[in-house]
């Protein structure tokens, strides 16, 4: 007897109208397209493999890929055109994000796990030697690039290399972090959290200026974050503690000095 179909206005079965597959081939009975209970396709447990065709790393065999993500980025970014249009479009966004902002401003409270994860691949990398200093074992006679200073972006005439004032104390370090509380003054970070004691950066690069108006306690990533667009951070740096403490600065050419109340 025919089990007879009945479809809805939509085209749908009927509810009760018809069988399950299970149910309709139970006690053994042939099944759809002539397969018997308990048969086995010819490809079971075998899988597809395809593989990169540049490094020959196993890929997903889907829409004809040919090469890894990695590979296939690359192949992308090898085309002048495709790597112009990548970089007004992703580059130059993400670098305008960025700017000025903290690692944790960034990525919020990821930011310690992601840094803590990053290292230990880094360290890993060089000492299974897939990673190696592009200067390791060479001298200025091999690379002229060592001993090219100045031509590099953020050199800025050995500043870092000058002595300190007098007055560049451990009791005035001390009293710039009290004074701002043991708070990263640009993040927002406490000491409590933090390994090592906030650094006291100097506010114009100036170390002969040490003075509670020209420091400001800054965690280390955030430390490290001024090394590069001086004149950015000496205004963004100052403005905050004309917030906080109402100093008063007044702008210059390149560096924006104190001016006294």
């Amino acid at each position: 007897m025919e089990n007879k179909v009945i479809r809805d206005n939509n085209g749908r079965f009927a509810k009760g109208s018809h069988a399950s597959v299970g149910t309709q081939f139970k006690g053994g009975h042939e099944v759809i397209g002539g397969y018997k209970k308990g048969h086995e396709g010819w490809n079971k447990g075998t899988k597809q493999r395809e593989y990169c065709m540049d490094c020959g790393k196993e890929v997903t065999p889907y829409m004809n890929v040919k090469r890894c993500h990695s590979c296939g980025g690359k192949k992308s970014m090898s085309n002048p055109e495709t790597k112009k249009i990548i970089r007004a479009k992703v580059w130059d966004k993400v670098s305008e994000f960025r700017k000025g902002k903290s690692f944790k401003e960034i990525f919020g409270d990821k930011s310690e796990d992601m840094i803590k994860k990053r290292t230990k691949k880094m360290k890993k990398l060089y000492s299974e030697g897939k990673l190696v200093p592009w200067n390791k074992g060479k001298t200025s006679e091999e690379d002229s690039r060592i001993n090219e200073k100045e031509n590099h972006p953020m050199w800025n005439g050995g500043t870092s290399f000058e002595p300190y004032d007098k007055t560049w104390t451990i009791k005035l370090r001390s009293a710039i972090r009290k004074r701002d509380n043991q708070v990263c003054m640009n993040c927002g970070i406490h000491r409590e959290k933090l390994k090592k004691a906030l650094c006291v950066h100097h506010i114009d690069y100036d170390k002969k200026l040490s003075i509670p108006q020209n420091c400001i306690s800054l965690c280390q990533p955030c430390h490290s974050l001024t090394n590069s667009n001086r004149e950015y951070w000496t205004k963004l740096l100052q403005d905050k503690l004309t917030q906080s403490y109402n100093y008063i600065y007044e702008e210059g050419k390149s560096v924006i000095t104190m001016k006294e109340n």
